[in-house]
């Protein structure tokens, strides 16, 4: 009676807990899965010996240990529907034909529309990147997970994620119809008692903090090319002709405000001519010259480009905002009045510029973002006509004189 007793109380503790161990011993390598996250983190606390899915010698962890992982992660993020303390539909809906913006019935509750209810193993593992190249790996995990309708923990709450988003999109709200230039003594950037549930401060020192995880460096004799309109026949030649246009020249752009200038280059050689095309507004130029320059000392930059995701990464949450705040700052735009859409990224890059300082304790000397028009690497330099000879070089007749079609 009593190994009944204990068995029941397992089988209720695994139930709650949502996974129960494996009873083979089985070992894993880090080649199985799509997300190098999880495979890292096989490989970083694996100890040597054989994968008993492919067989290979390497650095392989314990099946238990790594379920133990999956396990406590997702249990962390996600409960059974019935322990979210969510409200009864019947509190919500008089009739059930009745419907409601932004709720959705399911069984006795009401829920947000925006949450994913997992109701089998399979569901969570798809979704969560745990589906592996392995048949017989899959079957072992989705056996382990006791997935029963489990929902994000605090549905009708924001995640970290969700409320910087909604930070930004104040910001940006703000900056663009109310107040310009002292957004600063805003109750956004005032107000400590905003944000109480994460303890947020105003959206750019957030984004301060987060520069670390975006912190790069492009190295000298990185190549980098420039295009210039030009609808004269005044001869393109030299680098003062095609570098960063001079003060008085300088149109607004995503990153810099009229009169202020910058050096924007890219990676490849179609996206300069594709972001000239587009500035152009249908008034195609007569020509374009393109310029290669070469970086002649390492160059400290944010790199939003290289943006990652993942559940299973670091910082998964400040992740997945500057994925969405990448997005929203190198997005096209479709409006009449351009200008008044870059304000935003125009504050943030200026923030940057003189507030903000890389892992070496300097200024940092640009960007890179993607590109709207081709979605390939854009870089920013934070260097006008003549300073930006001070960290490129013109390749010796590099220049070349393009003409329609581009």
């Amino acid at each position: 009676m009593s190994r009944i007793k204990r068995y029941l109380e397992e089988f209720e503790e695994e139930q709650q807990r949502g996974y129960s161990l494996p009873t083979t011993d089985k070992q894993i390598c880090g080649r199985h899965f799509y997300d190098k996250y999880l495979n890292e983190h096989i490989i970083s606390n694996g100890h040597d010996g054989v994968c008993s899915y492919c067989k290979r010698q390497g650095k392989v962890l314990n099946l238990s240990d790594f379920i133990t992982y999956i396990g406590d992660e997702l249990a962390a993020y996600l409960g059974n529907i019935d322990n979210e303390n969510l409200y009864l539909a019947s509190s919500f809906y008089d009739d059930i034909d009745e419907e409601i913006p932004g709720i959705k019935r399911y069984g006795p509750y009401a829920v947000p529309d925006d949450k994913t209810i997992y109701e089998d193993a399979r569901e969570v593992m798809e979704e969560f990147k745990l589906i592996s190249n392995s048949k017989e790996l899959n079957n072992d995990i989705e056996n382990c997970l006791h997935v029963n309708n489990w929902i994000k923990r605090d549905p009708f709450g924001m995640e970290l994620h969700e409320e910087l988003s909604l930070s930004w999109k104040e910001f940006c709200l703000l900056v663009q119809n109310n107040r310009r230039y002292t957004f600063f003594k805003s109750p956004l950037f005032e107000d400590t008692t905003i944000k109480v549930k994460y303890g947020l401060s105003d959206i750019l020192t957030e984004l301060g903090c987060m520069l670390p995880l975006l912190d790069n460096v492009l190295p000298a004799g990185k190549i980098v090319y420039r295009c210039r309109p030009e609808n004269s026949d005044n001869p393109v030649t030299s680098f003062e002709d095609i570098t960063s246009a001079p003060p008085h020249l300088a149109k607004a752009n995503r990153m810099s405000p009229t009169g202020i200038s910058m050096f924007y280059g890219s990676f490849d050689k179609s996206t300069p001519i594709k972001e000239i095309l587009s500035y152009s507004s249908g008034n195609i130029p007569r020509y374009i010259y393109e310029g290669t320059f070469k970086v002649i000392k390492p160059l400290h930059v944010v790199d939003l480009y290289s943006i990652d995701s993942s559940f299973w990464m670091p910082n998964s949450q400040e992740h997945l905002f500057l994925d969405r705040f990448h997005s929203e700052i190198s997005k096209p735009t479709n409006s009449n009045n351009p200008e008044i859409d870059y304000i935003p990224s125009q504050i943030f890059t200026e923030y940057l510029r003189y507030l903000c300082k890389n892992k070496n304790g300097g200024n940092y000397d640009g960007m890179v973002f993607k590109s709207a028009q081709t979605g390939q690497e854009n870089i920013v330099l934070f260097y006008d006509n003549k300073d930006s000879a001070k960290v490129l070089s013109l390749i010796p007749d590099s220049i070349v004189k393009l003409t329609p079609p581009y």
